[in-house]
């Protein structure tokens, strides 16, 4: 009897681990695979945020190849609490803008296209720089030279982290009622497998030295034949 207790609760004790450990597997799975492709989303958007800031460039009426930037009509940042920052340069003019709410002191040097994150003042901020940008207004002149542009372009990763979270507590959850069921079934499964070798202990403890006789369970003579 000791020993069908000791294998039960080994078989159970196996279930509850790897049960355990493929939820934890799949939560962190979700969870890195959501953050990436929420990333992924909010990089597309931010190059689309620094093509709409580089349509609002133009260049001067006196074909002089100058710049100046219109600023009426930029994007409005998704996150008011939080607003997004930018800066644009110039192949040749340098610094052309940069809104309003650019951080003091923050100066990013010039280098490739990528993405990266930011922290400041406690908010975190995806970053993209965008280079070589045309201009999209012509101008005609024989002394006009087109320039190309360079947008940097931020903005907070609050919602990305909150969406985050929000899928992890909704992947626990589901992983935590899978694992429930699962561990239910296997321990249902697990009963109805061992009973058979229960009653078997049950009978062998019966004999003694005035009773040899060992009837043996119909289940598991029924389960050696279905081995065999």
């Amino acid at each position: 009897m000791l020993r069908s207790k000791s294998i039960k609760g080994r078989l159970i004790a196996t279930v509850v681990i790897s049960q355990a450990l493929l939820a934890a597997g799949l939560l962190f799975a979700g969870v890195f695979y959501t953050h990436r492709r929420l990333v992924a989303a909010l990089d597309a958007g931010l190059q689309a945020r620094a093509m709409s800031v580089a349509a609002l460039v133009r260049y001067t009426e006196d074909a002089s190849g100058n710049l100046y930037f219109d600023d009426s009509l930029v994007p409005r940042s998704l996150d008011p609490d939080h607003p997004d920052f930018f800066e644009v340069w110039a192949e040749r003019s340098g610094l052309l803008t940069r809104s309003p709410n650019w951080p003091a002191g923050l100066e990013i040097p010039a280098g490739p296209d990528h993405h990266w994150n930011l922290t400041l003042g406690n908010v975190p901020y995806r970053v993209s720089r965008v280079s070589h940008v045309p201009v999209l207004d012509r101008e005609e002149g024989q002394f006009f030279q087109p320039q190309a542009l360079t947008i940097v372009y931020a903005s907070p990763l609050i919602r990305v982290q909150e969406q985050t979270w929000a899928a992890g507590v909704f992947i626990a959850v589901a992983s935590l009622i899978l694992l429930g069921a699962t561990v239910l079934l296997s321990l249902y499964g697990i009963r109805r497998g061992l009973l058979p070798l229960q009653r078997l202990a049950a009978q062998a403890a019966l004999v003694s030295a005035r009773n040899w006789e060992l009837p043996m369970p119909a289940e598991a003579e029924q389960t050696t034949n279905c081995v065999l």
